[in-house]
């Protein structure tokens, strides 16, 4: 029996080219497993400008949005990173980052962190966003 369109929970994946992005499949496996419908949209990183561009459209439309970052704790100690933070915060993403969420990695050693990418924090938030029209969209 088909679902009913307005049933339907649909996740937006958003994925660039930082390291965890090649296992973005593990968080669609999960979705999927949990009964959501899943879009990727999977960029390289000279298009990472069309992937935040599907973001802020999100934010703007009023789409739950969740960012799931990947940075090093060097890109971290720049006071323009804090400042996006707070300004993704602002407009309503919710981002997991800070303790018990996601920390940044000390340069040179994200690979080391890619098995333990908590995509499920992700998807986790998803689940208890409010729901706007059916859809979220989460990025990695």
């Amino acid at each position: 029996m088909a679902t009913p369109e307005r049933d339907r929970k649909v996740l937006y994946v958003v994925v660039c080219a930082a390291g965890p992005a090649r296992d973005a499949v593990r968080l669609v496996t999960a979705a999927t497993d949990r009964g959501w419908d899943v879009c990727v949209i999977a960029t390289r990183a000279a298009a990472d400008t069309y992937a935040l561009g599907l973001v802020v459209e999100a934010v703007g439309v009023g789409l739950p949005v969740i960012a799931l970052p990947f940075w090093s704790s060097a890109l971290d100690s720049h006071p323009a990173t804090r400042r996006s933070i707070e300004i993704l915060r602002g407009s309503g993403v919710r981002v997991l980052y800070g303790d018990g969420e996601w920390t940044p990695h000390a340069p040179g050693t994200g690979e080391t962190r890619i098995a333990t990418y908590p995509w499920h924090r992700a998807l986790d938030e998803a689940s208890r966003a409010p729901a706007s029209g059916g859809s979220r969209a989460a990025g990695g």
